[in-house]
């Protein structure tokens, strides 16, 4: 830069953004200035462009303005959806996990578990026998393992070859059918019963009168 004669010069240069949060920051402006203070009096001396000569050696002084940038509140945008973003995620997958520990808020209904124990099986629905099979370890389904599968009916647990016999030989005893009408009112009172097959049953009737 070449000295124009004048008692003050001045230069504008691009000002990068410094500091943490430069990367949310547009470019800025660096004025240098260079005044007159009087021969012998400054810094700096023009030749082609101003060189510092050293204290009272020069005729200018030197005065540097930062104007920083605006924010970009794009790169802002940016920047913040990123950390958002990723806690939305983990409150996502913490909200899961206590779903699936809980069960759905909207399911977390309270209810009378001793009511209509005895026939539980065939008389809850699904989100009672949740509850109460979480809460007080009543309603739970058991292991389905066909006619060896246990039948908690009126408090008591029996498989359900077992029940299946007892009624064939107790409360349908000497009827035709009495095997069949056991197993019909053995699956109604536990439906899981219908995995059992009443040939695998293994049931055999009273005698006819």
């Amino acid at each position: 830069m070449m000295y124009s004669g004048t008692s003050e010069v001045q230069a504008v240069e691009v000002a990068a953004p410094t500091g943490c949060g430069s990367c949310l920051q547009d470019d800025g402006t660096k004025t240098l200035t260079w005044k007159f203070v009087g021969h012998g009096q400054g810094t700096f001396e023009p030749v082609q462009s101003y060189n510092y000569v050293g204290q009272g050696r020069g005729s200018f002084e030197k005065e540097v303005i930062v104007i920083p940038g605006q924010w970009n509140m794009q790169k802002v945008v940016v920047c913040l959806s990123v950390p958002l973003g990723l806690l939305v995620l983990g409150l996502g997958f913490l909200l899961i996990n206590l779903l699936r520990a809980s069960g759905p808020f909207w399911t977390n209904t309270s209810f009378d578990c001793n009511q209509g124990l005895d026939n539980w099986a065939a008389s809850w629905d699904k989100s009672k026998k949740d509850y109460c099979c979480r809460t007080e370890q009543k309603g739970c389904m058991p292991q389905i393992k066909g006619c060896q599968t246990e039948c908690n009916y009126q408090r008591r647990t029996a498989t359900c070859a077992s029940r299946i016999q007892w009624g064939a030989t107790n409360q349908f005893v000497h009827h035709p059918n009495a095997c069949a009408e056991a197993y019909k009112e053995v699956v109604s009172e536990c439906p899981f019963c219908s995995s059992c097959d009443l040939a695998q049953a293994y049931c055999h009737p009273a005698p006819l009168r």
